[in-house]
């Protein structure tokens, strides 16, 4: 059986970030380092409309009613924002 759509998308990733992953990382013993992750939250206004839409897009993080972004930082320095 094949893979398709998103798992395609992450099994070239993982056989990218092998191929390119620096020998500075091997040699120290870092070789099973995939990425670092960062998450950030934008701050918007606040949905009053709706009440389950506005307890969702509460952030802890914040304290606010914000959107968060994550992204993926490799070996390389490849960035992968999702």
């Amino acid at each position: 059986m094949g893979i398709c759509g998103s798992e395609l998308f992450y099994y070239t990733l993982l056989k990218y970030i092998e191929q390119t992953l620096p020998a500075e990382f091997i040699t120290n013993g870092l070789a099973d380092v995939c990425a670092l992750v960062d998450g950030k939250d934008v701050l918007t206004d606040t949905e009053r409309k709706n009440g389950a839409s506005k307890k969702l897009g509460y952030s802890n993080k914040a304290k606010h009613f914000a959107f968060r972004l994550i992204s993926w930082l490799t070996p390389n320095g490849l960035c992968v924002e999702h």
